[in-house]
């Protein structure tokens, strides 16, 4: 995993679970849910739901999940494809660095990624099963966050 800073003092983390998307993690304050997909928001049908609670000093902290139905290739190589996809949906967005790894006990990927020089979004992507799991913090370049809080609070239920 790479270092990320540490910067945020006062532990005003809560904790957060979603049945239906089968995760708890730790947030730093009130979380917003989206649902994004043509069927149904049942937590089995294809689509992605995006978690997100953005901290005091403005750091984004997001758990996006994403139901896909069938992958073709290795697990290693559908993660990088959601990467690159993550990306490209951004404009100017760069990844400057990944590596593979394991998370949770899932094949996932470290990440860091520059928009436009001025903002970065780290983070890691998991999969387990058919669901991804995005894990990330967008924060202004230089800024501090606690992307290893936010990680260490995260699990995924069964």
């Amino acid at each position: 995993m790479f270092k990320f800073l540490k910067g945020l003092g006062a532990d005003r983390w809560k904790a957060y679970g979603s049945h239906k998307e089968r995760f708890s993690a730790a947030f730093p304050g009130h979380v917003s849910r989206q649902f994004f997909g043509f069927l149904e928001d049942d937590g089995e049908s294809p689509g992605s739901v995006v978690y997100s609670s953005k901290s005091g000093d403005g750091v984004l902290y997001e758990v996006r999940v994403t139901r896909v139905m069938e992958y073709y290739g290795s697990a290693e190589d559908f993660l990088k494809t959601a990467l690159v996809t993550m990306a490209s949906s951004m404009t100017d967005c760069v990844i400057v660095r990944q590596k593979s790894e394991v998370f949770r006990d899932c094949p996932a990927i470290a990440f860091e990624a520059s928009i436009r020089g001025a903002m970065s979004l780290c983070g890691v992507a998991a999969l387990r099963d058919r669901t991804l799991y995005m894990l990330s913090v967008f924060f202004r370049s230089g800024a501090q966050h606690n992307l290893p809080r936010f990680l260490d609070g995260f699990e995924m239920l069964r």
